[in-house]
This record gives structure tokens, C-alpha cells and sequence, in this order.
């Protein structure tokens, strides 16, 4: 929103402020607190993709899968590391994945257990088997919480 308020201006000088047109809003200070507050944002979203790159470097050397999972929406994020190690290209629903990617055996416990944290508690250390879809299976360990927002 920042930057179109300042489309209108025909210059940019040095250190990122604006050559003002309006004597009356140069005068006041207005526009070099806009360029301070412009600045500051763009550092501190610097800030966050460095946090981000940071992080996902660190998820991706431990060889870890993360998910989602959107209640509200029904929607299911898997990273490539999921992906990996399911060994799958896409991200099943989360219906096909309990009901055709947990291991038969494990079914029943999974189900209860998501159920479980739906309801406020924690998704800690699970281990359930899995089958690829190369028909291999392969014991997994999940972990999660529940994240709720004001709503």
C-alpha cells in the first residue's frame, strides 16, 4: 500500500525518500515518515524470508516431513518432505490418507488419535506404519499440536 501512495511522485533521491511536489506535505514531515516506515517494513520483511530460507534449510537437513491440515477449509499442505517420505508426488486428502495410507492395522488408532487432538490435545510421537504406493510400508513417527485462532 506503501509504494502506490508513492507512484504519484515523479523522483527518487538518495536513501530511498521521495522528491515531494507538495511543499505543504514536504513541509510537514509526512513523506519522510512514510519513507522511515517504508524502509523498516522492507527490513523486517528481509528479516522474515532469511527466518524462513533459515528454517527450511534446517527442516530439510533433518530429513523431517511437515504438514497441514486446515479444518475449516478441509485443506492438507504436505512439504516435499512429506512427499518424500511417503513416497508420493501429491498430497492425498486427508480422507485417502487414513484410509488408504495408514497401514490397515493402524487405522482404527490413527483416526482416534487425530480425533483426539481435534478436540485440544496433542498428536506427540505416534508411531504408525504406512504403505507407499509402490505397496512398501514403513513406520513413521508423528508428532503435531493443534492451532486455533480467535474464531
Amino acid at each position: 500500500m506503501l509504494v502506490s501512495a508513492f507512484k504519484s511522485f515523479p523522483a527518487l533521491l538518495d536513501g530511498g525518500t521521495w522528491l515531494c511536489e507538495n511543499p505543504a506535505m514536504a513541509n510537514t514531515g509526512e513523506l519522510h515518515q512514510l519513507a522511515a516506515e517504508n524502509r523498516e517494513l522492507r527490513r523486517r520483511m528481509h528479516e522474515l524470508e532469511l527466518s524462513v530460507e533459515v528454517s527450511a534449510a534446517a527442516i530439510r537437513a533433518t530429513g523431517l516431513g511437515l504438514w497441514s491440515w486446515d479444518v475449516s477449509r478441509g485443506e492438507v499442505v504436505w512439504d516435499d518432505g512429506m512427499r518424500r517420505l511417503h513416497g508420493c508426488s501429491a498430497t492425498p486428502s486427508l480422507e485417502r490418507y487414513l484410509n488408504e495410507v495408514v497401514h490397515p492395522g493402524d487405522r482404527a488408532e490413527a483416526v482416534a488419535r487425530a480425533q483426539r487432538a481435534l478436540e485440544g490435545g496433542a498428536w506427540d510421537r505416534v508411531p504408525y506404519r504406512i504403505v507407499q504406493p509402490n505397496g512398501t510400508m514403513r513406520w513413521v513417527l508423528a508428532s503435531g499440536a493443534l492451532v486455533t485462532d480467535a474464531d
